[in-house]
This record gives structure tokens, C-alpha cells and sequence, in this order.
């Protein structure tokens, strides 16, 4: 399935409206990851971060498959102005969507099940949590020394990405891991 197709999909599954590029690139990366595609996630600010997920984003709007919505909400300590995004899928994008639940039935499915997965872990709509739990699961994935990661080396590790994240925030996403991935 197409990066363009993905979020279309993702962005769909909220019904009404999706709110967040974070929260959106963050389920997108957990897509790619639990069906082993390659989005060209690297390291980024406020996680794994996709150009290509971007791209696809700023594809369905040009096609007229998404709309979006930008809405400033300050600034942040250095002078930027915060945004938040809001997408919805348009007549057009939904029936996109419905012919990729006819035609790649296999693929949505699995999508539909990583999303339900998140959902089942209590933070499909919380992008900060879920921003954390992505950078938890890169730092895991991307160790060269899985069997003895302690939550320490994983706050050491964040640090040399410029992420900052505390032990309680570790464990939590963790714990989120811990249902994504179906472990006791």
C-alpha cells in the first residue's frame, strides 16, 4: 500500500476529524514498523519523523482527498509559532478509502489492527504519550544491545537524539509497548 494511501486511511479512521501532524506521522511510524515498511523514518525533534508520510500528507491535500486546517496557538519559547493541524477526509478521499478496503483488503486490515492496538493502549489521540512511545521503540529497534537495555541507557540514548524523557515517561510508554506488542 502507497505512503498516500496510509494516511488516507489513518486519517480516515477517526471518522470525523484527525487532529495533529505529530499524532499522525507517530501512527504512521507504528504502521510501517508493525508491517515492516519502509517510510524513511529518521530521528527527528519530536520523534521518528517521515518526509515521505509528509509528502503523502501534502499529497492528498493537493488531490483534494484531505482537507486541512491550521490553527495557531502561541508561540513557543524561542519565538515560533505553535500549530496545530486539523484533517478530515472529503467525499472524495472516502471513496478512495473504499476502494482500498475492497481492493487491498489485506493491507487495511492490518492497518485497522495496528490502529485498534493503539487505541487498546489508551493513547491513539494523545501525541505527546505517543510521541514518547515512538522514540522509546526506535531507541529499542535500533539497539545493538537489546538484552541488557535498562530504562537508564534508553534516557542516555534519548539524550544524544536531543530527546528528553524522564523515567516515569519511559516506563509509560513502555507499558504502552507492553499492549502494542501483546506482552505480559
Amino acid at each position: 500500500m502507497t505512503p498516500e494511501k496510509i494516511v488516507l486511511v489513518i486519517i480516515g479512521f477517526a471518522e470525523s476529524k484527525f487532529e495533529g501532524k505529530t499524532l499522525l506521522q507517530k501512527q504512521a511510524y507504528f504502521i510501517s514498523q508493525f508491517l515492516g515498511l519502509d517510510l524513511g523514518y529518521k530521528a527527528h525533534f519530536y520523534g521518528p519523523y517521515s518526509q515521505t508520510i509528509e509528502d503523502a500528507i501534502n499529497y492528498n491535500k493537493y488531490l483534494g482527498f484531505v482537507n486541512e486546517e491550521c490553527f495557531v496557538w502561541g508561540e513557543n519559547p524561542y519565538g515560533f509559532e505553535q500549530k496545530k493541524f486539523k484533517y478530515h477526509v472529503t467525499k472524495a478521499g472516502k471513496k478512495i478509502i473504499d476502494l482500498v478496503k475492497k481492493k487491498e483488503k489485506k493491507e487495511y486490515r492490518k492497518i485497522a489492527d495496528v490502529i485498534k492496538k493503539i487505541e487498546k493502549a489508551g493513547i491513539i489521540d494523545d501525541y505527546i504519550a505517543i510521541s514518547i512511545a515512538a522514540k522509546v521503540y526506535y531507541i529499542l529497534i535500533n539497539s545493538n544491545d537489546l538484552q541488557n537495555i535498562t530504562n537508564e541507557k534508553i534516557e542516555k540514548i534519548a539524550a544524544k537524539f536531543g530527546w528528553n524523557i524522564d523515567q516515569k515517561s519511559i516506563e509509560s510508554a513502555i507499558n504502552f509497548l507492553r499492549i502494542m506488542l501483546d506482552i505480559k
